[in-house]
């Protein structure tokens, strides 16, 4: 077993024994390019598949239901 010691903002003094959720704020580099207009249709598709990977079902379903 290894050590990891974690800097943050504790509820108390003290040693931290349990489960973590290391929080890495960032923005992940994405590639950028323009789609061109014959593209589109394929383009949203694509995306609108992959939309229910990376939402909750109650985020897919809130957004869903906006539309």
């Amino acid at each position: 077993m290894s050590a990891i010691v974690l800097d943050g903002f504790p509820a108390s003094e003290g040693i931290g024994l349990g489960r973590v959720h290391i929080l890495r704020w960032g923005v992940p580099e994405v590639e950028h390019r323009t789609v061109a207009p014959e593209e589109v249709a394929e383009a949203v598709l694509s995306w609108a598949a992959r939309v229910p990977d990376v939402l909750s079902p109650r985020e897919h379903d809130r957004i869903r239901d906006q539309g």
